[in-house]
């Protein structure tokens, strides 16, 4: 940090903002607190998370009276205007914090009730996704802590959960594809199997990713220290399924634990239902649109991590588009899961039935995620 003190003199330097988050929020505060106990306490601004929800509303009620965040995220990227509101919003804890002439580092904390990446849009990018360099502070770190048992058990190990997806998966799934630098928490609790298996997990989920261990081992860097080597692409990017559904080029390593899926013929309803109710267990993560036949010739995008139920939410694409879906995990077989998916197309006859017969097993479950919604 004592480098960093003389940096501050310069005209052109920017202040780090280290923006922390966690589906475990209570961890934070372990992390956090640990980083400051090593610098000296004038040279650090903590920003507690800021109460999204309330923000969010207030700022859709502004532009777009009547409706819901959360449902309008889910259907696309929002309106321009809103992220430049939320942006001056959450820009003014910023500017207080470099208020103080000795702040070298801004250590951002952003809680369950929003997505990190879109804090950090709304903060740091302008209606162009360009970085905004006038502001006197910058992104430095995007870091995600994550508890290690529960990473493991629920999201890792072979098995079912017995209750719906919902937006704790979400939360998961974000909070490790997003970030550069990861943490995981408990590892204490955990045998060499179980931290193995972390590992290989996270290198396929996002490669990209620094992942710490802790308690650290390594106490020359911490990850809260700043990197200076922030890239918003990668970080727009997402993760593995992400950047394969994209077509981008995937390490050797990474890419033999990939495939895509894609068809230009939609699914039958019933049987695509029956195969994500029991999903193939060597399959990580799921992402991308899966083409269904059946009224108004749905779009629908699947998103899954771990062993878990596949969350299907309804695609807001203007236009039918084909299947493009993206799986990681390791050892997956290729040509067994292309064969379970091709078993569950329409056939020559089915193309030329009437579609609107077909029975829709999806719509029980639609109705109540757009109830919780």
């Amino acid at each position: 940090m004592t480098e960093v003190l003389s940096l501050r003199k310069a005209a052109r330097y920017r202040v780090p903002v280290t923006l922390v988050t966690s589906p475990t929020p209570d961890l934070i505060s372990d992390v956090v607190s640990h980083w400051m106990a090593t610098q000296p306490s004038d040279v650090l601004s903590r920003l507690g998370s800021p109460n999204m929800e309330s923000i969010m509303d207030d700022v859709m009620e502004k532009f777009a009276p009547g409706k819901n965040a959360a449902e309008e995220m889910a259907q696309g990227p929002l309106a321009p205007e809103v992220y430049e509101e939320v942006g001056q919003i959450l820009r003014k804890d910023l500017d207080r914090a470099i208020e103080n002439p000795k702040c070298q580092q801004i250590l951002f904390e952003v809680g369950l009730d929003s997505d990190p990446v879109f804090v950090a849009e709304s903060v740091f990018l302008n209606e162009e996704l360009e970085e905004r360099t006038e502001l006197p502070y910058r992104l430095d770190t995007l870091v995600s802590v994550l508890d290690g048992p529960t990473l493991l058990k629920r999201w890792i190990e072979p098995g079912r959960r017995a209750y719906p997806p919902s937006d704790e998966q979400e939360a998961w799934t974000v909070s490790i594809e997003s970030a550069d630098r990861i943490v995981v928490m408990g590892l204490t609790q955990i045998s060499e199997w179980g931290r193995t298996r972390i590992r290989e997990a996270l290198t396929l989920l996002n490669p990209r990713a620094e992942v710490f261990e802790w308690p650290l081992e390594d106490r020359s860097i911490h990850p809260l220290q700043p990197s200076g080597h922030f890239n918003w692409k990668l970080t727009l990017d997402g993760g593995t399924a992400f950047q394969a559904l994209q077509g981008r080029e995937l390490d050797a390593q990474i890419e033999a634990s990939t495939f895509v899926y894609q068809r230009n013929r939609p699914f039958h309803p019933e049987r695509l239902y029956q195969i994500v109710e029991d999903w193939p267990a060597q399959v990580l993560r799921t992402r991308g649109t899966a083409w269904v036949g059946m009224k108004g010739h749905e779009n629908f995008q699947l998103s899954q991590l771990g062993p878990n139920p596949i969350i299907i939410a309804p695609s807001q694409e203007p236009e039918i588009t084909p299947t493009n879906l993206a799986f990681v995990g390791k050892n997956l077989e290729f040509q067994a899961l292309e064969r379970i998916l091709d078993a569950c197309l329409l056939t020559d006859l089915e193309m030329r039935m009437d579609w609107s017969r077909f029975r829709n097993p999806f719509e029980p479950f639609l109705k109540e995620m757009m109830s919780e919604a």
